[in-house]
């Protein structure tokens, strides 16, 4: 019986990866790069760019970006960049590190996540970038140059914005509509999709999901007035600035990590990045049957407090919500469909995830 569900589950994970693969342009998460500093000559060919800030000018180190443990994950084998904002510093030339990732085509629409984590003593009180698209062709329609970027900005206190620069307006700064309070010492996982405009018409989208969750949607926006203007890069793109009233009093660090650009909705699995405060405690529940025959779930509160529970799949996309404070909490008649799924389980001071097969 364990054979026949160990193979189950083997055969679901590749059904499931070979679709997510096919919509799959680009992926990285540098599990398999060398610690310490990462060159030019590794990230070229790795993140399909010609050139990058942050690593060496003219034969000058600048070594602003290494290859260091512990990535999303929290787990020793999964690395990530870790990147310097020196002190005293502003944009990308001397602050942070910035490239562009060649997708190999003119998209209209895609998808892009990362995790980020802003280090202990990071300067949230200042405002800077963080990665996103761009694209855009150059033409002589009076003279006018439809390149393009949409990356995001943090703002004072660590609140996120998109940070969008075209040819058609002035306007460049568009806040979300909830309020975000980055904190320190935290992987957030963060996707974006941007669909681009019909030319002559503000309709582009921008949209935000922060760890799974909806965030931000923008659907007035214009990209473009050239229908051949698409997504062309992923823009790695992260400084302090752009003007010295930005520039950090110490020298700075963020971490980045798990970096992916789709065709379709990426998602969210919480349990690829639990915070370490989250692994390190003690379930306050626990989860019967699992594998789940027929799919009804129970869920024991071994603490007996008021608890939302959230299901997923691994997708991302949630499913059902519940709150409840029995001493035995039962998920049935939902349907469900074979595979695997995520449970959140949320109480008044931590947030818990269970992976769930169901037969």
């Amino acid at each position: 019986m364990k054979n026949n569900i160990t193979q189950y589950f083997l055969i679901i994970c590749m059904v499931l990866s070979t679709s997510i693969n096919a919509q799959m342009l680009f992926e990285n998460s540098v599990d398999e790069a060398q610690l310490g500093v990462y060159t030019r000559e590794e990230l070229i060919p790795e993140w399909n760019t010609t050139s990058g800030n942050g690593f060496a000018r003219r034969g000058v180190g600048e070594n602003r970006v290494t290859i260091v443990k512990y990535g999303a994950t929290g787990l020793a084998q999964d690395r990530c960049l870790k990147v310097k904002y020196p002190v005293n510093t502003h944009d990308s030339k001397a602050n942070g590190a910035q490239w562009k990732t060649n997708l190999g085509g003119v998209y209209n629409e895609l998808y892009m996540s990362y995790y980020v984590k802003f280090g202990e003593n990071f300067g949230l009180d200042k405002i800077g970038k963080l990665p996103g698209f761009g694209g855009g062709i150059e033409y002589n329609d009076s003279n006018n140059s439809t390149e393009w970027s949409g990356k995001l900005m943090w703002r004072e206190g660590g609140r996120l914005q998109f940070y969008l620069k075209q040819p058609l307006t002035n306007q460049k700064q568009f806040d979300w509509p909830r309020t975000f309070e980055s904190k320190k010492e935290q992987w957030y996982h963060i996707e974006l999709h941007y669909k681009m405009n019909t030319p002559g018409i503000n309709n582009g989208i921008m949209e935000a999901w922060l760890d799974g969750e909806f965030i931000s949607r923008y659907d007035d926006v214009p990209f473009r007035d050239n229908a051949r203007v698409g997504i062309t890069e992923m823009f790695f793109s992260t400084f302090f600035g752009g003007n010295e009233l930005h520039e950090p009093t110490q020298d700075n660090y963020a971490y980045f990590d798990d970096f992916k650009v789709s065709k379709t909705r990426i998602g969210f699995t919480p349990t690829l990045s639990l915070n370490k405060a989250n692994k390190n405690s003690v379930e306050s529940f626990k989860v019967y049957p699992n594998p789940s025959i027929n799919g009804d779930i129970n869920i024991v509160n071994t603490k007996a407090t008021v608890l939302t529970l959230e299901l997923f799949t691994v997708t991302g996309k949630s499913i059902h919500v519940q709150t409840a404070s029995s001493r035995v909490i039962k998920l049935n008649k939902l349907n469900l469909n074979s595979g695997l799924y995520v449970l959140k389980v949320k109480s008044s001071n931590k947030t818990e995830y269970k992976k769930i097969l169901v037969k």
